[in-house]
């Protein structure tokens, strides 16, 4: 009878713990999720992690509380100070509907994290082993996915060189949604150092820039000179079609007038040619009886000569008788 009671006692206190177990965990489902900027880095560069909650399953409360140990690899990360949480141009952090203050607790002994407390409070040196406590209280609850706070991590001038598992590890969160809270989430990033082989000075940078800026507007004014040309030499075309189709009929006519200037110069050559013709005919008709009128032409002077010289010699011949 005893033993019967004592396992009656057990079964009780099972079920007990499984019930506050469950009262206190099952209903809220959250994941945590890191978002790094660059995870392999250089000495002296910097990298952003962004700390997001997602597949969020909450009751109708919705999640108002976000707490949580941050801890990083003193081998190639300078410490972690309030400075390094990305804010707001006012100096706070959104998240969702909320615009959230940031408090600097470092070297407290004891941070309130009762549901009361609203904003973000950073202490960089918490009385854990831990490297830094991260506590986030809303005061409009969240039921989405929702990026939470991004915080930068640099790395050492001298930081050992070679890749890092958990080098940054975001460690015990826990997600509080009205009296329900989530077990101990962690996750972690691996980054790897090494060498510049090539660092570009700042100056290329804005050299580089600089000749973006000139060759977006070099494009723009030869894209500007291209479509000008091309309007005027459409318009050009597009006046001159015009012209020639109006000036058509004087091309006509033009043509005709060609036609029978061209008609009478070939009509005056063939007279030409036939007058031509003709004179050559006439000229070699006389050339063939030039040899006669030359003949007559001597015989002329030959018998004058002689009857010259026939009364030069009567008289000559009467002087002598005298």
């Amino acid at each position: 009878m005893k033993k019967k009671n004592k396992l009656i006692l057990i079964q009780t206190l099972i079920a007990i713990v499984i019930l506050i177990t469950t009262t206190v965990y099952a209903a809220i489902s959250v994941k945590l999720e890191l978002s790094v900027s660059n995870s392999k880095l250089a000495p002296g560069d910097e990298v952003t992690v962004k700390l997001s909650i997602k597949d969020i399953q909450v009751s109708d409360e919705g999640i108002t509380n976000i707490d949580g140990y941050i801890n990083y690899d003193k081998n190639i990360i300078e410490p972690l100070t309030v400075n390094s949480i990305v804010r707001d141009s006012d100096g706070r952090v959104t998240i969702g509907n909320n615009k959230l203050s940031v408090e600097d607790l470092t070297g407290a002994t004891s941070v309130n994290t009762g549901d009361n407390t609203t904003g973000i409070v950073f202490n960089g040196k918490p009385a854990s082993n831990n490297d830094c406590r991260l506590l986030i209280g809303l005061a409009t609850p969240i039921k989405e996915d929702t990026d939470l706070i991004t915080i930068k991590f640099k790395i050492k001038q001298n930081a050992t060189l070679g890749e890092f598992e958990n080098a940054i590890k975001y460690d015990m969160f826990v997600i509080t949604a009205g009296e329900e809270k989530t077990p101990a989430i962690s996750e972690a990033v691996t980054l790897t150092v090494d060498k510049v082989t090539n660092p570009k000075p700042e100056n290329n940078v804005e050299n580089e820039t600089k000749n973006e800026v000139e060759n977006e507007i070099k494009n723009e004014v030869k894209n500007e000179i291209k479509n000008e040309t091309k309007n005027e030499v459409k318009n050009e075309v597009k006046n001159e079609t015009k012209n020639n189709v109006s000036n058509k009929p004087n091309s006509n006519t033009s043509v005709n007038n060609t036609s029978k200037n061209t008609s009478n110069n070939t009509s005056n050559t063939n007279k030409n040619n036939v007058v031509n013709n003709t004179n050559k005919v006439d000229n070699s008709a006389l050339v063939g009886k030039l040899p006669k009128a030359g003949s007559r032409i001597m015989i002329l002077p030959i018998v004058a000569v002689i009857i010259l010289a026939y009364i030069s010699y009567n008289r000559y011949m009467k002087y002598k008788d005298i």
